[in-house]
């Protein structure tokens, strides 16, 4: 075949492995897959992206990142934990990743899932998430550890359900972490749990 004059030849594509045989990009050209015959169809980038959504892994990464996680208030998570707080099974889960930090309260209810040990606990953590609405992630302030792990437990949940459908899920980060939020619920018993507001330095 020829692009802008220049002769190329690709030769028989029968031996190549499948992946080359998949897709070949020349000249800003993708080409579709080659048949065995001299013969060449070249097909537009648009077209052969359709043919990797459903057939490579990578192309549905999720292209969330720190910066961009959804983030909730402490108000309103407040609210939905009150809302929920005679049902038999919540629909939201809370995960709280402080390490020796999670002294001194924890929100009530919340899964303590410290981020050193995180990598052990992921797989645990999709299995018993799997049914829930909306999970939300926190460590002391959530500026790293909490957003850090929302984001690597959204691209473990995307690569598990890659081959198969699973049920939308909104993952969040509590805005302003534990910190925040003892300094309005800590002395709320309905909401926070084993709180000592003597180790948080208050005067």
């Amino acid at each position: 075949m020829t692009f802008g004059g220049v002769s190329k030849d690709y030769g028989n594509r029968s031996s190549l492995q499948p992946h080359t045989q998949l897709a070949i990009q020349t000249g800003g050209s993708v080409l579709s897959r080659l048949p065995s015959s001299t013969s060449t169809v070249v097909k537009s980038p648009i077209y052969m992206l359709r043919g990797f959504s459903t057939s490579i892994p990578f192309a549905r990464l999720n292209m969330t990142t720190i910066t961009s996680l959804m983030r909730i208030s402490a108000k309103d998570l407040s609210q939905r934990i009150l809302a929920e707080r005679d049902s038999a099974e919540s629909t939201y889960a809370i995960i709280d990743v402080r390490d020796d930090d999670y002294l001194g309260g924890h929100i009530r209810g919340g899964i303590h899932a410290a981020s050193e040990q995180l990598d052990a606990l992921m797989p645990t953590l999709l299995r018993r998430l799997e049914g829930k609405r909306t999970v939300v992630f926190h460590c002391a302030l959530s500026q790293q550890r909490g957003p850090s792990a929302a984001l690597r437990y959204l691209r473990e949940r995307t690569a598990k359900s890659s081959s198969g459908e699973s049920p939308q899920q909104e993952v969040l980060v509590l805005d302003r972490g534990f910190e925040g939020w003892r300094q309005v619920y800590g002395e709320d018993e309905r909401l926070t749990e084993g709180y000592r507001k003597d180790l948080w330095g208050d005067h």
